[in-house]
């Protein structure tokens, strides 16, 4: 169980979590991505939740702002809002908002469950750190379009957690590097097919916009020709 410390200035919050020795190396890491593979029942859930509440007094921005995301919401709830709320509960006048899966800490942070099925809710949030449990199960659009961009303007940390299940995108996670400890140049490798994707976007966006002008202009002429529009001097 959680316990609050008095020392006087400093009010120290411990609650609760030992973290196992495997994942040690987890919360010491320093690189912005990870990557944590493990087998059913390793702690990754809990390890995973209890940095996140960590990050909501450690990351040195205003109003921080950390999310779990699963495949679905409801899955989302079921495995990651009990532990969410067994270590929070001796923090001090914390906020928690049962209809949003939320709980707002008194220096403004704030941590919220989400689904990737509904990716689309997480548009116009930013994060400073998310935690992506099974991405291979999100769908393909949801980190590239929604989270990622997300966590850009303020740099914000990404933790990629799941079991092994055949080569699939969390397989191109984990062997981005040999080691398996960070996801940076699987990141590096995203970012490029982002750019691409985003480049041709704009490009079809041009393309777009000019046949729209085109269109505009041939309506205008034919408005002018049967003197319904007349142009000022």
């Amino acid at each position: 169980m959680g316990r609050v410390i008095d020392e006087g200035d400093t009010i120290r919050v411990r609650t609760g979590y030992v973290p196992r020795p495997q994942a040690i190396a987890f919360h010491a890491r320093s690189e912005r991505y990870a990557c944590l593979v493990a087998h059913r029942r390793f702690g990754k859930t809990v390890a995973a939740i209890n940095d996140l509440i960590r990050a909501c007094y450690t990351t040195p921005l205003d109003n921080v702002r950390v999310a779990y995301i699963a495949p679905y919401l409801s899955q989302s709830k079921a495995i990651a809002w009990d532990y969410l709320l067994e270590y929070t509960a001796a923090i001090p006048d914390i906020k928690v908002n049962i209809a949003e899966l939320r709980i707002d800490f008194p220096n403004g942070a704030r941590i919220r469950l989400f689904g990737a099925d509904n990716y689309n809710a997480m548009r116009g949030l930013y994060f400073d750190a998310v935690v992506l449990d099974e991405p291979a199960d999100f769908p393909a659009s949801a980190w590239p379009k929604v989270i990622r961009p997300a966590l850009a303007d303020r740099k914000g940390k990404a933790t990629f957690i799941g079991t092994p299940n055949g080569k699939n995108e969390f397989w191109e996670t984990k062997t981005a590097k040999k080691t398996c400890q960070t996801g940076t140049e699987q990141c590096s490798k995203r970012q490029k097919q982002e750019y691409w994707i985003s480049k041709n976007l704009m490009k079809q966006d041009a393309q777009w916009a000019m046949t729209a002008t085109s269109k505009s202009l041939s309506v205008l002429s034919k408005r002018r020709s049967k003197g319904l529009i007349t142009q000022s001097k």
